[in-house]
């Protein structure tokens, strides 16, 4: 039975005052005691769809996190213009991630394997040969041994090209190569500048 018409039931009743007021207090108590609980219970829900928002909210902001990570760390095309602003090429740049490169060296040559990570991707599909365009090779206490803007074009093997760099008046020990960027030939186009920076080491 509803409180306030027990309430209101009661006071029309007669009854002694101390019996009437007992009554009220009770049915007043009851009264209070339903809304704490609907109130307690209106605020676990809200705390559960706040706590469900700030978990759905903390997953997108991961996800944009992620996405905005490997999109910062993707290559791109971007056009080569002159003076005049006329495009006159294109190179590929941010690469880093795209080849992997190691070094193995004989004698006074240094063959160094590039290996394309997505083949299939744009540029790497239309690729027919590839070169290494400027490089340094560094001893182990930072001093430049020799340095390099081009080398012979290699043709692909699948996904990898094998890349002759000379050695030539470098003595015996262990070294860095560093590239900083790769000479891209498909068939018909312009040869296509690939930009990055990798690192590979190596003993002659």
């Amino acid at each position: 039975m509803d409180q306030e018409k027990l309430k209101r039931s009661v006071e029309n009743i007669k009854m002694p005052e101390e019996m009437r007021a007992r009554i009220i207090q009770n049915c007043r108590l009851e009264s209070d005691k339903k809304e704490e609980e609907h109130n307690m219970k209106l605020q676990k829900i809200l705390f559960h769809k706040g706590v469900r928002a700030a978990a759905i909210a903390a997953s997108l902001c991961l996800c944009l996190t992620a996405a905005a990570s490997a999109a910062g760390r993707a290559g791109y095309l971007q056009n080569i213009t002159n003076w005049i602003g006329a495009v006159t090429g294109a190179e590929y740049k941010q690469a880093d991630e795209e080849i992997t490169v190691s070094a193995t060296a004989a004698g006074e040559e240094l063959t160094v394997s590039a290996v394309f990570v997505f083949p299939d991707k744009a540029p790497y599909r239309e690729i027919r040969s590839l070169g290494i365009g400027d490089y340094q090779i560094i001893d182990l206490s930072g001093t430049v041994a020799a340095e390099g803007s081009a080398t012979t074009l290699s043709n692909l093997n699948g996904d990898q090209a094998q890349i002759t760099v000379p050695l030539d008046g470098i003595d015996s020990g262990d070294y860095r190569l560093i590239i900083t960027s790769f000479t891209g030939m498909s068939k018909a186009d312009a040869p296509l500048p690939i930009t990055g920076v990798w690192e590979c080491q190596f003993s002659k």
